[in-house]
């Protein structure tokens, strides 16, 4: 399993105030294994490693997702949750949570590192 992304090199180099930027931004990776239970507080990002699947059904499990991105602004803070897809499953589960909660989920190439730095402007 791989994922294609140019994202960090390219901000790093083509937009050097985006270090300060990233440096106060708090970023949580996650999966399913700190879904639940732990709370980290004034999380800006959350990237989710993985799309939440129920095993069973082989559906979205959209209770763990809403835990997952439920981590990031909190408090009337603005945050950023960001899904990485590396497959037709995988999309297919975020459209599936899209449908779910009747919001649109951004898709963003990772080849438009201009586009990935504009989201993180929160």
């Amino acid at each position: 399993m791989s994922y294609r992304s140019c994202m960090p090199h390219a901000i790093a180099y083509t937009h050097p105030h985006s270090l300060s930027h990233a440096a106060k931004t708090k970023v949580l990776i996650t999966t399913n294994v700190i879904a639940r239970g732990i709370d980290i507080d004034q999380v800006n990002v959350v990237v989710n490693y993985d799309i939440p699947m129920n095993n069973a059904t082989g559906r979205a499990d959209t209770d763990t997702y809403l835990h997952r991105i439920g981590r990031t602004g909190r408090f009337g803070r603005k945050g950023l949750s960001i899904n990485l897809c590396h497959d037709n499953q995988s999309r297919s589960l975020v459209d599936e949570i899209e449908k779910f909660f009747g919001h649109p989920i951004k898709k963003i190439p990772t080849d438009d590192p201009e586009m990935f730095e504009s989201m993180l402007t929160l």
